[in-house]
């Protein structure tokens, strides 16, 4: 008889533990470490002006004064008017692929970028490693992107080092 009683409380505590479980893989995790491109100090995009790349049409650095922090980076601007514009709409300047290499992740690999390597495409920021890869990146671009995005979702929380997969 007390073994049966246990017996009884377990399999509810077992479901318990069991749903506790399925929750946690349903709620939205913060985005982490490994899928955002950023330095040492934080920065993303290397401290360049995200929002420059679609106002002035060229690679601007950004400065202390004019600072976001957003998914755990942090974004410099050239004004309070572009840190205004990013605030307002980070998705519409973010780059693609977290600011990695986007030749790199059509390749299933995260690599560091030259912020003056970039491109914008259908309203999306590209940024390449160096100017070689983006004229291979820009042999094919749509196919390019159409890769990179099947991919980049797969290895977007895997860190770089971890990269890149083998089959």
């Amino acid at each position: 008889m007390f073994r049966n009683r246990h017996a009884t409380l377990g399999r509810p505590l077992l479901v318990v533990i069991v749903l506790s479980l399925l929750t946690l893989s349903v709620v939205r995790i913060p985005p982490s470490a490994a899928d955002v491109n950023r330095t040492q100090q934080g920065l993303a995009v290397d401290g360049y002006d995200v929002v420059a790349y679609f106002t002035l049409g060229r690679a601007v650095r950004g400065t202390r004064r004019f600072h976001v922090t957003y998914q755990d980076a942090r974004y410099t601007f050239i004004s309070a008017v572009h840190k205004a514009m990013f605030e307002t709409n980070p998705e519409k300047y973010l780059p693609s692929y977290g600011g990695f290499c986007a030749y790199g992740i059509r390749l299933g690999s995260k690599s560091n970028i030259d912020p003056e390597v970039w491109d914008i495409v259908n309203g999306r920021l590209y940024l390449q490693f160096s100017r070689g890869t983006q004229l291979v990146w820009k042999q094919n671009t749509a196919h390019n992107i159409t890769i990179a995005d099947r991919i980049w979702p797969q290895i977007k929380n895997i860190p770089a080092d971890r990269l890149p997969l083998k089959p």
